[in-house]
């Protein structure tokens, strides 16, 4: 007879599942389509996009050259 896990050991589990990405300022949880990716500044870049936004989020360009 094989090991078998408990239902949510997460040891063995591991890498099953995909961890919920969530928008850097507010926390909410994130589908893949409604991620937008820039930097801590909230710029999109060409390099240095790592950070995961909501759009509300985001800095809005017109609001800062005011």
């Amino acid at each position: 007879m094989g090991y078998e896990p408990e239902l949510n050991d997460p040891v063995f589990y591991a890498g099953e599942f995909e961890e919920a990405v969530k928008c850097f300022i507010c926390g909410d949880q994130l589908d893949p389509d409604d991620i937008v990716w820039a930097n801590v500044e909230g710029q999109i870049v060409k390099e240095g996009n790592d950070t995961a936004w909501c759009v509300a989020c985001l800095p809005n360009e017109e609001a800062s050259d005011e």
